[in-house]
């Protein structure tokens, strides 16, 4: 029975190929899904202005190198779709507020099992966030029914971009060169309190969302992977 297994597993590994990627070995990657972070959506009364949040599209790119068979060292550009809110508030005031992040990251990729078609592919690193938001407030008289007075200017507003932690896990289906790549991804956007710099115009993200602001990115989705 022994030599019977010994002989099948010789076997076997002669007629299995080998989809290992060497030490250089490059890939780049590109793909689609969901982002989903904590925050209103559509219609919502608050006290104080919140980040919107929601569900949205997201898309990513990016490319690594192989520093071993089983380990290798990539960058990632993705970002949320946009996500919008009208925020109902105190004195009349209606918030209509659209905002979406962009994320850069840098993470390091392990494969197991090696050489497989199907291989199971943790991923962690740093990811810098870099917010971008747009507000436009409307101002009611105290009628029944409520009428518009005034509607404010819409504005850009300039937030910090942020530091924070992002890991995963991907699933690699496919040959050596091409294979389909399922991906989850939890990021931190280590978003804190907020203060207003009057010497320029450049606020921290607290100081534009007293109400909050979501500290985790969930993305799921998938990619078009290339070895080479």
């Amino acid at each position: 029975m022994l030599r019977f297994i010994a002989v099948l597993a010789t076997l076997v590994g002669v007629s299995v190929p080998s989809f290992a990627q060497s030490a250089g070995s490059l890939y780049v990657f590109a793909g689609a899904g969901v982002s989903n972070q904590e925050g209103p959506s559509g219609e919502m009364s608050v006290t104080y202005v919140t980040a919107p949040g929601g569900t949205t599209q997201s898309w990513l790119v990016g490319g690594g190198v192989f520093l071993a068979d089983v380990m290798s060292i990539e960058g990632e550009w993705s970002t949320t779709g946009w996500m919008k809110s009208t925020q109902p508030s105190r004195y009349g005031m209606t918030f209509n507020e659209e905002r979406r992040d962009q994320f850069f990251s840098v993470l390091a990729r392990f494969s197991f099992p090696r050489g497989a078609r199907f291989r199971v592919e943790p991923v962690a690193g740093l990811i810098v966030t870099k917010p971008e938001a747009w507000s436009q407030v409307d101002y009611f008289d105290f009628e029944v029914p409520a009428r518009l007075r005034e509607r404010g200017p819409r504005l850009q507003h300039q937030l910090d971009t942020t530091a924070g932690i992002t890991f995963g896990c991907d699933a690699r289906i496919g040959g050596r060169h091409v294979a389909l790549l399922p991906y989850f991804r939890l990021s931190d956007t280590g978003v804190s309190g907020g203060r207003y710099d009057a010497s320029s115009d450049h606020r921290e993200i607290g100081a534009i969302y007293p109400g909050g602001y979501p500290k985790w990115t969930i993305r799921a989705g998938a990619a078009l992977r290339v070895d080479f």
